[in-house]
């Protein structure tokens, strides 16, 4: 469908749906070429066959599998997790409105408006994992959570890195020496067959194909290992 016959059949004003539009973009609901939106297939053609809009299974499943694409809401509900910033508001565990701006900031590396925060809150509602509640009174808008937030966001902070995580950094006091990488990586190589080396000839029988398990090795012990193997090369 065109935008302007978006405009044209949808009473509200112009900002709200190009705002909305955006969004349903952004989320991966619709896709954009030019001015004409259409919908993707599983998540915007999921969400369009549902008979209403509420609490139902499909749905929460949708919108949770838009934060989990979507890097700054993904961010987000997993950095407030991790950092433990859940609070006792009236005796329901909730995350606030400043909780989750300082994710998002943290993850576009920029400033974020409070009303861009709350359409994040009012995401992570549809996506069953809290209910949206405004500020008030002294509160702060917030979501209120869910038993689904936990495991949902223990997940993603367990699946993905958090902003300002170095991929494949090592824990304190495991730094290891040039000797320490040599006699590892000769260990790894040397390691009977029973333990995850597997060798075979080669089809034209000019060589051998090593088969080596390194599913718990770190990128940088993976990487050392192929330039010894290599006699030194990158």
């Amino acid at each position: 469908m065109d935008r302007s016959v978006i405009y044209d059949s949808i009473d509200e004003n112009q900002k709200t749906l190009r705002r909305t539009l955006l969004y349903g973009v952004t989320l991966g609901f619709l896709e954009q070429e030019g001015d004409v939106f259409r919908l993707t297939r599983g998540a915007g053609s999921g969400l369009a066959w549902q008979d209403e809009f509420g609490d139902k299974k499909a749905i929460k499943e949708l919108f949770r599998g838009a934060i989990e694409r979507y890097e700054p809401y993904r961010d987000a509900i997993a950095g407030v997790y991790a950092a433990s910033k859940v609070d006792d508001l009236k005796g329901n565990p909730a995350v606030v409105q400043e909780s989750f701006g300082e994710e998002l900031r943290e993850s576009v590396e920029g400033e974020v408006k409070g009303r861009e925060i709350n359409v994040l809150i009012k995401t992570a509602d549809a996506a069953g994992l809290g209910k949206y509640v405004a500020g008030r009174r002294g509160y702060q808008t917030r979501l209120e959570l869910s038993d689904e937030f936990e495991p949902f966001a223990s997940r993603l902070a367990d699946e993905y890195r958090l902003p300002g995580e170095e991929e494949g950094e090592e824990e304190p006091g495991e730094e290891k020496t040039e000797e320490d990488q040599q006699e590892q990586d000769t260990e790894l190589v040397q390691q009977p067959l029973s333990e995850g080396v597997n060798v075979e000839t080669a089809g034209d029988e000019t060589g051998v194909n090593v088969h080596i398990h390194v599913s718990e090795k770190s990128n940088d012990e993976i990487v050392s290992l192929v330039r010894r193997l290599n006699g030194g090369d990158e």
